[in-house]
């Protein structure tokens, strides 16, 4: 995978009725789709060779900047405009490192299949010549930022070994195999996740800063995987079934929130005792069970300042706050600043 110069970015925007040229372009730079794209399915119907690919976006930008040769960063804030299936094969060992803030894409191989999750990293572990189909559902609001790294950019480009990198990737790449999991993000790794999408397209420097920032965030998400891998191996461990139901916690969490879901309520819940419990929530999650049902509930909050017809008593209320002051200061000591100063640009 190489292209004649760098950075190269393509980009999807929602003006166009076929795809085809930013597709190729993108099969080109991308270490897990230049292994050859096998099947495209657009509406549950297969898209054959000779045919055009109509666009995924009913609106938004689908966008891929191509910093060096193997670190690709993609930047997606749009609304999918039909049922979308790609499969494709990595032409080299790669690992893609997705953040989600909204929509929820599916990936699967023979062997396993993972859904985004709101408040992880997904990792894909690719190894080449291995295949991996990637799903988008019509009419979903998809906001995300992922890295695509390459096994070759890693060795050669930034100077890592193998035992420099999560454990995992190596036993993978050795035994050829695909593999899926979820990171667990703190705030700090999301705020950093958040700048790639208020970088100025129209800035020279935004190749750059999408590098700086790419790097950054590489280093927080490994650390997290191997700190995840390493307290694993502890011995507090987890089986599948309390992995699944420390999924379903943390959906019951988005559900319920503003209204905060106690941990003797979700000891009941999970069926796991709870100091497990408790050491389990924060290594999946990266937050305790209470400063995540605070996490959403603040972010809740800034989706209601986005409406300008609610006061900020307003906001308070339907957060369950009994008074609007004990709201502006949970608030500001959360994001260091005041609703008054996040609604005005702050």
């Amino acid at each position: 995978m190489r292209a004649d110069r760098f950075p190269v970015a393509t980009a999807i925007t929602a003006d166009r009725a076929h795809i085809d040229a930013e597709i190729a372009h993108l099969s080109a730079l991308s270490p897990a789709l230049s292994g050859g794209i096998d099947a495209l399915q657009v509406d549950h119907r297969p898209i054959a060779d000779d045919d055009r690919i109509p666009n995924i976006l009913r609106d938004g930008t689908e966008e891929y900047l191509a910093l060096l040769p193997g670190m690709l960063v993609q930047i997606v804030q749009g609304t999918v405009a039909r049922d979308w299936l790609i499969t494709a094969k990595a032409s080299e060992d790669c690992v893609r490192l997705r953040i989600p803030f909204d929509g929820q894409a599916t990936f699967s191989s023979p062997q396993d299949d993972i859904h985004d999750g709101q408040r992880f990293c997904t990792f894909i572990v690719q190894s080449a010549g291995t295949g991996l189909t990637g799903t988008y559902r019509r009419g979903t609001r998809y906001r995300f930022c992922s890295l695509e790294i390459s096994r070759d950019y890693l060795e050669s480009g930034l100077g890592f070994s193998l035992s420099d990198l999560p454990p995992m990737l190596s036993r993978l790449w050795r035994n050829r195999e695909v593999s899926f999991g979820h990171i667990p993000l703190d705030r700090r790794t999301r705020l950093l996740a958040e700048r790639l999408f208020n970088l100025d397209r129209r800035a020279a420097w935004r190749p750059v800063q999408a590098h700086m920032i790419g790097l950054e965030l590489l280093k927080e998400l490994f650390d997290a995987w191997t700190a995840t891998a390493q307290a694993a191996t502890g011995v507090q461990r987890l089986t599948p079934e309390e992995h699944d139901v420390l999924l379903r916690l943390g959906r019951e969490v988005e559900r319920r929130c503003p209204a905060p879901i106690a941990l003797s309520e979700a000891v009941s819940f999970t069926g796991i005792n709870r100091n497990k419990l408790q050491f389990m929530f924060k290594r999946m999650f990266g937050m305790s069970l209470q400063q995540y049902c605070t996490e959403l509930r603040m972010r809740r909050a800034l989706d209601l300042l986005n409406d300008a017809g609610l006061s900020i008593a307003d906001v308070a209320e339907r957060l369950g706050f009994s008074e609007a002051t004990n709201f502006t200061a949970a608030f500001k000591k959360h994001f260091s600043v005041p609703p008054s100063a996040m609604r005005q640009g702050g």
